[in-house]
């Protein structure tokens, strides 16, 4: 199945949906900030500023507006971690030609750069004309999410595999609303609505833990300023794509079902699916092992 935005392809790299690919996206960057810092020499850490600028081309080619906000929130979190937290500026020491030209400069520039990106790609309307004028792909979801949690009171054990969509729109759908979903448009409602309350919170335990785990690290000033720049950057990673769980379905569980009942799917959809399922559970793994077995 091909995604357009006004008549333009919408990129998917290999996913059924793009907002797939913008969740990895999301993702990853997170982990090219932190190697940025941690490099000391120009030259790698341009190499590494030219791969993110490849990211964030790949990001505004999906088109997907969550992706986009993701990022810009998340890049927040971690400059604003890492100047505040980790380096300890206090805003009476800022001296503002120096912040000027070192932080706020280099910051305008990636965002000049997206800009222009999207400006190009006929992007930025997609982006912002919702703001003016909001889109049914963009009011439906709360009517959506509401429909959810009905459907969690009612069947607090879950109703099935890929089947939230469906008995939303055969049974939980507003009579003023004619929405048809796959899914809940969010992936914690999604699951929670398919596979039950219960193991819906099994699951937010684990990523919590795994957030908690981190803040303490985070938070310790005895870690080597490197280690906690490192953490803050997984801590990113993971708001990222939890964030971007929340506002849109990006983590889809059952790849054999797209196979077996989705003409449009593709084995390399299934196989960018398994490694994104695979990476991102590495992540929340190393989030609570980093900490363990630290030093």
């Amino acid at each position: 199945m091909e995604f357009t935005y006004q008549g333009l392809v919408r990129y998917a790299y290999g996913f059924a949906n793009p907002n797939h690919a913008a969740a990895l996206i999301t993702i990853l960057l997170p982990f090219l900030w932190a190697l940025r810092v941690y490099l000391k020499r120009m030259f790698f850490k341009s190499a590494v500023f030219c791969l993110e600028c490849v990211l964030y081309l790949g990001l505004v080619l999906t088109y997907s507006r969550t992706g986009f906000f993701v990022v810009l929130i998340s890049a927040a979190f971690f400059w604003g971690g890492k100047y505040f937290f980790v380096d300890k500026i206090k805003r009476e020491h800022i001296k503002l030609k120096s912040f000027l030209s070192k932080r706020v400069l280099g910051i305008v520039a990636v965002l000049f750069i997206i800009a222009a990106v999207a400006i190009s790609f006929k992007a930025a309307d997609r982006y912002f004309s919702w703001l003016a004028s909001p889109e049914k792909s963009i009011t439906n979801r709360f009517a959506i999410w509401k429909g959810a949690t009905q459907i969690i009171a009612d069947n607090p054990q879950g109703v099935g595999l890929e089947r939230s969509g469906f008995l939303f729109t055969l049974l939980y759908c507003p009579p003023e609303n004619d929405i048809t979903c796959r899914t809940m448009i969010n992936s914690f409602l999604t699951f929670a609505v398919e596979q039950g309350l219960w193991m819906s919170l099994l699951l937010l335990s684990f990523l919590f833990t795994a957030t908690f785990l981190g803040l303490v690290s985070f938070v310790d000033t005895q870690e080597t300023k490197t280690r906690r720049v490192f953490i803050l950057g997984l801590l990113s990673a993971i708001f990222a794509g939890g964030l971007s769980g929340i506002m849109s379905t990006c983590f889809d569980l059952n790849i054999a079902n797209e196979l077996l009942n989705l003409p449009q799917s593709t084995e390399l959809n299934i196989y960018m699916q398994s490694v994104r399922k695979r990476h991102t559970w590495h992540i929340f793994y190393f989030a609570v092992n980093a900490v363990i077995f630290s030093d």
